[in-house]
């Protein structure tokens, strides 16, 4: 089934660098960034023509014992990572090359290398089906919110506008909390925080939490994250199903309350998750490169055109069955991400 010995890199392929006038290349060829903030990157080239300078190609020296597809997926595992070294005198990072004499691999048969790579073809396919799905719910759930209340930017049906912390409490207090301080409770980091949705991978004592600088929700709250890229990136969420209704978090995300009779969750989330209001909001980000985030004092102030709450209830009524849709498919498709990251990463 396998090699019967593992094989050195340096048998199976080479790297040359191209230019742009390079030849031969080919749909499904295996490139590689050889400098710049994305070096050591590998992609397959998906037409046939030419590429950037700067690029590399994988040159595959023995295709009677290595699928070309498969060690496309080898090379994007955690278990063979390439190695860089600094060039001072360019100033710019180039790849060291003696990896390839130092690592050795061991191979299952070809046939068995092909089988492998359509199984991740179709997991693939269906992630790309996922995504699409995704995106078309995300188009449905902003055409509804203008269709009932118009674009929050331009108010046409002339709502009351008042500042957000009137219309929700923002990171309320953890004083009153009344639960077992040896209860284990729910605790979301950010990576867990979706487009639409939650991932619940972590449990904490809530004596821990409570002593801690920790956010604190409880069902019906809204996270909003506060922290680049995340907020560019749509993230943020309704809290539901929290069995104990306490959970804990990162401090990258605000926790907003509605107010009774005032905002609905489901209001609140999508106003905030609009493309515009999240484009409006980048623009107050601060702080260095990697480390962008918004204030408290700028969420408290930004103004908000807040319909009826009746109007809100009914809104809520309408997407409620198709929230929970797509956050099923939200928890789908980033279960079916990380058992893909598990398999390359362990299986190949």
């Amino acid at each position: 089934m396998v090699s019967s010995s593992p094989i050195p890199l340096n048998e199976l392929f080479s790297i040359t660098k191209l230019t742009a006038q390079s030849k031969h290349i080919k749909a499904g060829n295996i490139l590689i960034n050889l400098f710049g903030p994305d070096i050591g990157r590998f992609s397959q080239y998906n037409q046939d023509g030419n590429v950037p300078d700067g690029t590399g190609k994988v040159i595959i020296l023995r295709p009677d014992i290595i699928d070309e597809d498969y060690l496309y997926l080898l090379l994007n595992s955690s278990r063979y990572p390439i190695s860089w070294d600094r060039n001072k005198t360019v100033h710019r990072t180039t790849i060291e090359y003696r990896f390839l004499y130092h690592e050795s691999i061991t191979l299952p048969k070809l046939p068995i290398q092909k089988k492998i790579v359509q199984v991740f073809q179709k997991a693939n396919c269906l992630l790309d089906m996922r995504r699409k799905s995704d995106s078309l719910m995300q188009q449905t759930f902003n055409a509804m919110f203008i269709h009932f209340f118009g674009d929050p930017v331009q108010n046409p049906k002339g709502f009351n506008i008042i500042p957000l912390s009137d219309a929700v409490a923002i990171n309320p207090s953890k004083k009153g909390i009344s639960v077992p301080d040896d209860l284990w409770a729910p605790y979301i980091k950010m990576e867990d925080l979706l487009a639409e949705g939650y991932l619940l991978s972590d449990y904490r004592r809530v004596r821990e939490m409570l002593e801690g600088s920790y956010s604190s929700f409880a069902n019906g709250d809204v996270l909003f994250p506060t922290s680049s890229p995340s907020l560019e990136n749509g993230k943020g969420c309704v809290i539901t199903g929290l069995v104990q209704d306490i959970g804990f978090g990162s401090r990258e995300f605000a926790v907003l309350r509605p107010i009774s009779d005032v905002t609905h969750a489901f209001w609140i989330h999508r106003l905030l998750s609009l493309p515009s209001s999240r484009k409006y909001t980048a623009q107050f980000l601060t702080g260095s490169t990697g480390r962008r985030r918004i204030s408290v004092s700028f969420l408290k102030s930004w103004r908000v055109p807040v319909p009826p709450f009746e109007l809100q209830k009914e809104y809520a009524d309408v997407v409620y069955s198709m929230n929970m849709i797509r956050q099923n498919q939200s928890l789908a498709k980033e279960r079916l991400v990380q058992l893909l990251d598990f398999a390359q990463n362990n299986f190949l």
